[in-house]
């Protein structure tokens, strides 16, 4: 089996609740990454088949007899060196921090149902388990032609959290993650379509920011606070010269009741974060 060398590479990762969104949410997003880098139908849907199959059995089995944690999902790009006839490649990560499962000691036979489908739609599988330290899935699709490290431990969230380490990805996966996070949260249909208009204009405002700076990552939340009757969307850190210009083109891209305001949070580094609230009724 070959070795899945990760490292900062152009990509898209979300952190979300191991719940029964989780699944549909992997699915936007391997369909927004899938769109960015403009795969064929066939690689696109092998792309998304894993993600769902990886995400779900995170849900299902991750957090048995335990409270309810989170998985992180990513999509990134490898791609050939120069000149060479050796295809692209895209990584699909999963990861969960609950049980831990029982590999089977043979290469090429992964334990459960969903782990057995990612084997057979993908060219490199790579599984990782610690009894109580969760599960760690890696997949390598390779792709003829095509065109960060880990999020930090922490207290299981309600929302998500995206990272981008290239810009290509902010269109076709925020306005996408919105949606899922503004439906799940019964927002009427008017105001899920608005909400996804205002994830276009995020993703529109944002796209000259630090993420397409050498090195840089962009950070995005999304969350709907106990008892609100509306979304919270929330990027950064980022410095303050940064975080006021981007408030700026906000607020003349959405709605006026997307209201749009920087948070300082008290960071010693002096970064803020910019607030977007999307009104689900």
């Amino acid at each position: 089996m070959d070795r899945i060398v990760r490292g900062r590479l152009p990509a898209v990762g979300v952190r979300t609740r191991a719940d029964g969104r989780a699944v549909e949410v992997a699915a936007r997003l391997a369909n927004g990454a899938a769109e960015a880098l403009e795969l064929d139908p066939g690689p696109a849907r092998r792309l998304t088949a894993v993600a769902v199959e990886g995400t779900r059995n995170a849900v299902e089995h991750a957090y048995t007899n335990l409270p309810v944690g989170d998985v992180e999902i990513e999509v990134a790009l490898r791609g050939s060196e120069p000149g060479s006839d050796e295809p692209d490649e895209v990584l699909v990560s999963i990861r969960d921090f609950g049980n831990g499962c029982a590999l089977s000691p043979t290469p090429g036979e992964p334990p459960g149902l969903g782990l057995s489908i990612i084997s057979e739609l993908t060219e490199c599988l790579s599984i990782s388990s610690r009894k109580r330290h969760g599960t760690d899935v890696d997949a390598i699709i390779r792709i003829p032609g095509v065109g960060k490290e880990r999020v930090e431990h922490g207290a299981p969230s309600h929302g998500s959290r995206i990272d981008f380490t290239d810009p290509v990805f902010l269109a076709p996966v925020i306005p996408r993650a919105i949606a899922v996070h503004a439906a799940g949260a019964g927002g009427s249909i008017d105001a899920v379509r608005s909400a996804i208009a205002g994830g276009r204009g995020i993703a529109g405002s944002i796209q000259e920011e630090a993420i397409a700076r050498e090195g840089a990552t962009a950070s995005l939340s999304i969350d709907r606070p106990d008892g609100a009757d509306e979304l919270e969307v929330r990027m950064g850190p980022m410095p303050a010269d940064v975080a006021g210009p981007l408030s700026g083109r906000l607020r003349a891209a959405l709605d006026p009741v997307q209201r749009v305001s920087v948070e300082v949070n008290g960071d010693p580094r002096g970064e803020r974060r910019v607030l977007v609230e999307l009104p689900l009724s």
